[in-house]
């Protein structure tokens, strides 16, 4: 099965920020950019399209050559996130209608229908283009005066005003959806884990959340999922097999503060899990955590695992590259804070975004 890139999905669908390229290790500047006034101070995702880097800000989406010159500008709705499948990169248009491009710039799909996304509020968040149809899902956060807030799933064929399969829930998301490829599996959360299906919509399970106050859940391309909240007051990541059941769980210790709402567990393809604090990065080895990362000076936002088991961590106004031991590679410091996980091409260049510039280290 295809596997789009996603902006919001840093590091994949699955949350799971691990990245098929490895990183030059020299931490010098390349290039930088400033950043039009549109995007300043508001670009929330990077990531990288066919040979191009995709800058997503709510309200506009733009794109830059590797070597910095902006090729493309294009508003969207407030909010949403655009998907890179291939050569094509989809997003949703001022009236809220499904509209895809190639890297000239030049329509290929426009006006399609996301059934149940009329408005913004209605925001999509998650969406998955494939060949002939999108899975979607869709988020009505209701009103004071109207319904009560709803989550929709449904499979969609370009071009059609219905959906070929729908589910609809009570509520509001407790967690952000999944999208796993590789088992064909879409996990949403509203309340409970709910697993569909993405081919035929048929729902597979529907368990429990297994913590309270959740803050963030990423999946393995077995399905696994690993679930950060709360257990009893004390901080807890707790892994769940595809039946919901149970494999094992891990209690943060109350020195380190709190999880990370910005940056999921980062799941790699050898199976290592690495749990993100507040500060710090702990990696799982034989069946137990231990500290492989701490920030002193700010806190650790974003992070993501390389090819070369090494890892991105960014901190405040500071980019650190740590080797697989815990060693500190370079640390880059920007000259503000950085607002997006860092991304990396395949030539190992890494692109990171501040709240005024955009800036490749190579």
């Amino acid at each position: 099965m295809e596997q789009p890139t996603y902006a919001t999905y840093w590091g994949g669908f699955r949350r799971a920020s691990s990245l098929s390229h490895a990183a030059a290790r020299t931490g010098e500047l390349a290039w930088k950019q400033p950043l039009p006034a549109a995007a300043a101070g508001q670009v929330r995702h990077l990531f990288m399209w066919d040979q191009s880097l995709v800058v997503d800000a709510p309200s506009e989406l733009l794109t830059y050559s590797l070597d910095g010159k902006m090729v493309l500008q294009k508003s969207k709705a407030y909010g949403s996130s655009p998907v890179g499948r291939d050569a094509i990169l989809y997003y949703q248009d001022l009236n809220n209608r499904l509209t895809a491009i190639n890297q000239r710039g030049e329509t290929s799909l426009t006006n399609a229908y996301i059934p149940e996304s009329m408005s913004n509020e209605f925001p999509v968040t998650l969406l998955v283009p494939r060949t002939d149809d999108f899975v979607a899902v869709v988020q009505y956060l209701g009103g004071p005066h109207g319904p009560a807030p709803q989550v929709y799933a449904e499979g969609v064929k370009y071009g059609d005003r219905v959906s070929i399969w729908e589910h609809e829930f009570d509520g509001t998301q407790a967690l952000t959806p999944l999208f796993i490829p590789e088992i064909g599996q879409l996990v949403v959360f509203p309340a409970d884990i709910v697993r569909i299906d993405a081919l035929t919509g048929k729902l597979i399970s529907r368990v429990p959340v297994p913590v309270e106050n959740p803050v963030t859940a990423s999946a393995d391309a077995a399905g696994r999922l690993y679930v950060t909240g709360s257990v009893k007051g004390q901080p807890m990541m707790i892994a769940l097999d595809l039946e919901g059941k149970e494999l094992w769980r891990w209690g943060l210790p109350l020195s380190f503060a709190r999880w990370n709402d910005t940056q999921p567990t980062i799941v790699g393809d050898d199976a290592t899990v690495l749990a993100v604090t507040s500060n710090s990065i702990f990696i799982r080895k034989n069946e137990s955590f231990t500290l492989l990362f701490e920030s002193k000076d700010a806190p650790a936002r974003f992070a993501a695992r390389l090819a070369d088991s090494s890892l991105l961590v960014c901190a405040g106004a500071s980019l650190y590259h740590i080797a697989a031991s815990g060693e500190i590679v370079y640390q880059f410091d920007t000259q503000d804070i950085i607002t997006a996980a860092p991304v990396v091409a395949s030539n190992g260049t890494v692109f990171i975004a501040t709240r005024t510039e955009l800036l490749s280290i190579r």
